[in-house]
């Protein structure tokens, strides 16, 4: 049985200070559960309603025990307006930090991504394309927001997500580990024609400023996506989704 104790420790979880105290992180939803279940995430906790657990089957949680709490409590737990009754309280892994220990050709660099929406799309369309590693910047948005863990679709568990300091350390250790550092700007060179080098870290500057003045100088190689039509710009989740896909071809 869940204690009052514990019930306030996983609501807690939907501030970042509390998330990253305790190395833990709350998910709802039958599908991201479930996702979860499949991952190396650590499940402390599943959490449902009656209402939940006596309309859905329930053989994913088969293996598994399932802790019954009221409408109230759940909503406690949650962020959202509308629940589906099914959360779980995670125990995040101990990610590689170490570059050098990184076996795949393709990394990806958000700088100061402050939106939730945007960062899961761009978590989503990584994993599409079988990257795993993601450097985030000391600004941008907590990976572990729940919103966006939602807006992921589950692709977050897959991730090993590195942490980068304020002054772009872990820029410095992939450049020197032979990752050629391509930042997305509207003056780059065209990324339907660019050749990238066999390692490539792709960066992808903030949504309202683009890449900050101070990584800059780290650059290797500016892309951009012609455009033929009308509009402003891109969003930079579908900006970070093309160019990806011509990178990872």
């Amino acid at each position: 049985m869940i204690t009052k104790a514990q019930l306030k420790e996983y609501a807690s979880l939907k501030e970042k200070k509390y998330r990253s105290a305790l190395g833990k992180i709350f998910v709802e939803g039958k599908r991201l559960v479930e996702d979860a279940l499949q991952s190396n995430y650590t499940c402390e906790a599943i959490l449902a309603t009656e209402n939940f657990l006596d309309s859905h089957s329930l053989g994913f949680l088969s293996s598994h025990e399932v802790e019954t709490i009221s409408e109230k409590e759940f909503k406690l737990l949650s962020d959202t307006q509308t629940t589906q009754g099914i959360g779980a309280v995670l125990q995040v892994p101990v990610f590689h930090t170490n570059i050098n220990s990184i076996d795949t050709n393709c990394v990806l660099y958000f700088d100061e991504i402050r939106d939730p929406g945007n960062a899961g799309t761009m978590i989503r369309t990584a994993a599409w394309f079988g990257i795993k590693d993601i450097i985030v910047s000391k600004n941008s948005v907590d990976v572990f927001n729940p919103k966006v863990v939602r807006s992921s679709m589950g692709a977050l568990f897959l991730m090993n997500i590195i942490e980068d300091d304020g002054c772009f350390g872990k820029i410095v250790e992939a450049k020197k580990s032979g990752f050629q550092i391509v930042g997305a700007e509207l003056s780059g060179e065209n990324i339907f024609t660019f050749t990238p080098s066999a390692k490539t870290l792709i960066l992808m500057g903030s949504e309202a400023d683009g890449i900050s003045a101070g990584l800059k100088t780290y650059i290797d190689a500016f892309v951009t996506i012609p455009k033929r039509g009308m509009g402003e710009s891109l969003n930079v989740g579908v900006a970070a989704s093309i160019i990806i896909s011509q990178l990872q071809k």
